[in-house]
Formats: structure tokens, sequence, C-alpha cells
């Protein structure tokens, strides 16, 4: 090590969790030095994730981070903490010492800052934040939307977890954010008088909405307005008609989306998605459509026309067969991802999927009653990237395995055999 230069050994710090960088820091007197050159550390991001970063053991760990805080105070621009950590005091220091900070994702909050005897307060006072994801977030003060209103500059901003949304408050982050780029959010309080204001938002380019239930029609004019809107989550849109969708994406605009997710919607027929594989022929990628259970094979052969599509969702939509999925297999060729959990789907289906998308690396069939002893028995080659998630099978585990260790490729089951992983 003494032949290394120190940018070479700083760039191995690189590849170290945050612990191990500071334990090896403490192996001699050139490693301290050349982990708290402050040239190092212009940029800094935290990312105190469990089980990547586990506790502190002793108070000498805890003293020499809060040392190394003192080091780069000024200089943290993003911060990712895990509220299984704990040490709600070292997460105020760090905020504290870095008001200008960029960058904030608090996760799991109700492990740790469900308390409100706790003072959070620190987190009002930043103002320089372009992204803020708060996941779990169960306290009355400080209020969620509070913490994002006094960011003006936000651009990312991911509260899914918050459902007591309401209308008022989506509008007024709305108006007072309208640098958004992305926004993530429950909606399940959430109706059009809600994005009454959307169109203010002309940046935003990322959209997601989980439990959309109670929009309509209205909902999709605002939608039809923002014209930079490339990844669209709508879950459960159960109030959009067939003729609502069929109108917004013939809407010019609906051209740009790339990702698509509308698990759940219950409207989305054969006519939806020939209209949607027209507009967005080119332009889409990923396809999400669990649960949607009033299309068939004919709309399986719209969305082959979607030729760059590179992750579609097909989970419990109960009206295809193999005859649609034969569709999606010869001409999808770019698939890497495939759900097919819950169909009715057979082994000649799967095994059609499987022997002709080469590029496929990840392949859902969990609860299905196919025939998989045929499926991994005729496969002359499976390739080893490929990894083929099944759970509550009606298959003997023994004999999947042992095909599995044959086939050289990757297993894995849960709930069938208690979470383990083969591979």
């Amino acid at each position: 090590m003494k032949c290394l230069p120190d940018d070479l050994i700083f760039l191995i710090y690189e590849y170290l969790p945050l612990k191990d960088r500071l334990s090896l820091g403490s192996a001699s007197k050139r490693f301290r030095e050349i982990l708290f050159r402050l040239q190092y550390w212009n940029d800094v991001h935290l990312c105190m994730l469990s089980p990547r970063v586990s506790k502190f053991t002793d108070q000498s760990e805890l003293s020499a981070f809060s040392s190394f805080l003192s080091r780069v105070a000024g200089r943290v621009s993003k911060v990712v903490w895990d509220g299984k950590l704990g040490y709600n005091s070292v997460l105020s220091r760090i905020l504290q010492q870095n008001p200008a900070i960029r960058s904030l994702e608090l996760l799991n909050c109700w492990q740790c800052f469900l308390r409100d005897d706790d003072d959070m307060s620190f987190l009002l006072s930043l103002q320089s934040l372009t992204t803020l994801t708060i996941d779990n977030w169960r306290r009355k003060e400080p209020h969620i939307i509070d913490i994002a209103l006094n960011n003006q500059g936000l651009q990312n901003l991911d509260i899914h977890s918050y459902d007591n949304l309401d209308d008022s408050q989506l509008d007024d982050i709305l108006k007072n954010l309208p640098d958004l780029r992305s926004l993530r959010i429950h909606g399940i309080n959430i109706t059009d008088a809600g994005l009454s204001s959307l169109p203010l938002c002309k940046s935003l380019q990322c959209l997601k909405i989980i439990s959309a239930r109670k929009l309509s029609r209205v909902a999709t004019f605002k939608l039809a307005e923002l014209g930079k809107l490339d990844d669209l989550m709508l879950q459960y849109a159960t109030g959009f008609t067939q003729l609502d969708f069929v109108n917004f994406f013939t809407s010019t605009r609906s051209s740009n989306l790339t990702c698509l997710d509308l698990s759940g919607c219950s409207r989305i027929d054969n006519a939806v998605l020939v209209t949607l594989s027209q507009i967005c022929m080119s332009s889409l990628k990923k396809l999400f459509l669990s649960k949607c259970c009033a299309f068939s094979d004919y709309g399986l052969l719209a969305i082959s026309n979607c030729t760059h599509i590179t992750s579609l969702d097909l989970s419990y939509c109960s009206g295809i067969s193999d005859v649609g999925i034969a569709f999606i297999a010869d001409k999808l060729l770019w698939i890497q991802y495939l759900d097919v959990s819950g169909t009715n789907l057979t082994d000649d289906g799967l095994s059609d999927v499987v022997s002709k998308l080469k590029l496929l690396d990840t392949l859902f069939m969990q609860n299905m009653h196919a025939n998989f002893r045929s499926f991994l028995e005729h496969r002359d080659k499976f390739w080893a990237q490929l990894t083929i998630h099944i759970d509550n099978t009606l298959i003997s585990l023994d004999f999947l395995v042992i095909q599995y260790h044959r086939l050289c490729g990757n297993l894995i089951i849960s709930d069938y055999t208690r979470n383990i992983k083969i591979a």
C-alpha cells in the first residue's frame, strides 16, 4: 500500500460504506490524513441505510463519525437516512451544519421519528432542497407539507406514503413549487379539484399517483396540458372511463410517454391499448398493466407494435392467453423484465417467451397453474442471466431445484419455501 498514490487510495475509500471508511482511516496516520483531506470532500453524499450501515457498536465509533462530520461541515449535498438506525441527534447535527443541502431522503420514518415530543423542527430550516423523499411520516409537527413548501426550488418530491394528502394541500404544492420535475403522491383523497393547478408545473416530467380512485375525466384534461410528461403512473384510476383514456392518449402531448403504469385500471380494454400503441409506438419503453382484466389477446397484439418496450407487467390480467403472449414473444425482442403472474398462460406460452426473448433477465410467474415440468424439461438452452420468480406453485420444489441447477438459471421462490433463494 505504501507505493499507491493518495488519489488511488481515496478511490478505494469510495467503494466502502461510510463506517468502514472511518475504520480504515484509523488503521494508520497516512490513511487518516488521506481520508480527511478536504479537497476530497467537496460534494459529500451520506447514505446511512440499514443493513448496509449497521449501528455504531461503541462510543468511540460514534465519536469518530462526529469528528468526520465536523470536518465536512458545509460540504454535504445529499443525505439518505434510514429511520431504523436511530440517532435523531446525529441527523439534526448533519442538517444544521449543512443548511445548503440539496437532496434529503428520510426512509422508514415511523421507526424513529414517530414521537411528537422529539424536536424535529430543524427540518423546517432547510430551504435549498431540490430533492425531498419522506417515507412513512406519521408526525403532526413539523407537517410534511410545510417541509416541502419551505424549499421553493424543489424539483423532485416523493411523499407517496403520506395517505392524508388532500386537495388543498396538493394545490398548495402545485402553486408554490412550479419547478417540480417529479412528483409522487398517494391519491386516495385527491379529486379533480386537487389537480386544478397542475398545468402550472410546466417542467413536470414524472407524475406518479398511487390509488387515483377519485379522479375522473376532468383530470385527463389537466394531464394533457403537461407538455414534458414522459413518466405517468395512475394506479387504480377506476373513475376513468374507456373513452377518457382514449381521449387522453390521442392528445398529441401524450406521444412523449416512455413509462406508463395503469395498474388496477379496470377500464383499460382493447380499444385503449390500440390507441396507446398508435400514439406511443416509438416512445414507450415500460408498460405496467397489472390487474387490468378488460383487454384480451387483441390488446397484446396492439402492444406488440411498441417494439421499444423493455419492461412489461401483465400480472393478473385474466383475459390473455398463449395466443396473445406469442405476439409479445415474436415482436418485443428488447424485453428484459416480464411479469405474467396469476395469468392463464400454459407451458407452451411460457416456453415461447423463454425461447424467443433473448434479452429477458427477469420473469415473474407467481400464482400460476402451468405445467412447469414440461417448461423446464424441453428447454435445450437456458440463459444464465435469467432469474425466474415463482411463488405458491403447484409443483414439486425438489424438481424445480434440480432442473434449475441443470439449466444454469437463477430461481427465487418466496412464501412457498419460507423466503429462501436458490441460485
